[in-house]
């Protein structure tokens, strides 16, 4: 019997794909749990419609993480921190505050979970940072940890 699979299926095939598969199969396992569809003439006809605007939206959305990564390219950014002897970082620089950076100077909403940051910034220095946009882009930013200016009051 040939069935179309409405979701991935290990071994078998990945969403969307028309196998044949055993009839008992199909119709004591596959199709009562919603894995598959059988492989009708209208069913195939759907499948095709849900293939073409799948693919339009991946080709949105790749267009509008282009335009994001030339937004980005060779961004830098400035964070100021308090710091002790030796350029050593009272606290620390984490994805957030470089999030909070980006949304600063950019306007632009980057969530921090994509910021590649192996570990916290402690150090004042400038550092090259990875941020992934998803759909295997990504892009780097430069950011510059500088000490912040306090204002001493003048008696």
């Amino acid at each position: 019997m040939k069935v179309i699979l409405l979701q991935d299926i290990p071994n078998l095939g990945s969403m969307g794909a028309v196998v044949t598969v055993k009839d008992g199969y199909a119709l004591n396992y596959l199709i009562p749990r919603k894995m598959a569809a059988k492989a009708t003439e209208r069913a195939l006809r759907n499948i095709e419609k849900m293939r073409a605007e799948m693919l339009k939206r991946l080709e949105k959305e790749k267009r509008r993480l282009e335009e994001v990564a030339s937004l980005l390219q060779g961004v830098r950014v400035e964070i100021p921190a308090r710091a002790g002897e030796g350029g050593r970082l009272f606290g620390a620089i984490t994805a957030s505050h470089i999030a909070e950076a980006i949304h600063k100077k950019l306007n632009l909403e980057f969530d921090r979970r994509k910021i590649l940051l192996p570990e916290p910034l402690r150090i004042l220095g400038s550092y090259e940072v990875k941020l992934d946009l998803g759909g295997g882009m990504s892009t780097r930013i430069t950011v510059e940890v500088v000490e912040e200016k306090t204002e001493e009051a003048h008696a």
